[in-house]
């Protein structure tokens, strides 16, 4: 059974995965803590750049029926899978500080940060309607980051 309090570093389950439990594949649990990985390492990177930020995630795991409704793609990375020997997935978040400055500075700071790294195996976007940062993983794949 899956324990949406389970607490992987510095997310909780449920915040990696961000729809209702019982919607996610118990087949798909690994893409869960693999990515819980990727946010947790993405956040200690921000840290050790901006100070003391948080990231609180704003989309993971879709259904076919969800990502559809959300206006996402047919071969959407939020559509968790194991494909060709990999597995697929994404989750969308925002960066924040406790302070009086804008969330919208402080996500587009990091997103200024994160673009530059120097390899980044899947895609990284920035949206820049909902202020949002998209991180996709793909270990096939490497796209340049993208404003959207």
């Amino acid at each position: 059974m899956i324990n949406p309090k389970e607490i992987i570093g510095n997310f909780t389950l449920g915040e990696v995965i961000f729809c209702p439990i019982e919607e996610l594949p118990e087949n798909l649990l690994p893409c869960a803590y693999i990515l819980a990985g990727y946010l947790n390492m993405t956040r200690n990177f921000l840290r050790a750049r901006m100070g003391d930020v948080y990231m609180a995630t704003t989309s993971g795991y879709r259904n076919a029926v969800r990502n559809k409704r959300a206006g996402g793609a047919a071969t959407s990375l939020h559509m968790w899978r194991f494909e060709k020997g990999q597995w697929l997935m994404a989750s969308d978040f925002k960066v924040f500080r406790k302070t009086k400055t804008r969330p919208a500075d402080i996500t587009r700071e990091a997103w200024n940060i994160l673009k530059e790294l120097p390899t980044f195996v899947g895609e990284l976007g920035y949206k820049k309607s909902d202020n949002i940062i998209h991180m996709g993983v793909n270990s096939n794949k490497v796209v340049a980051p993208f404003e959207y």
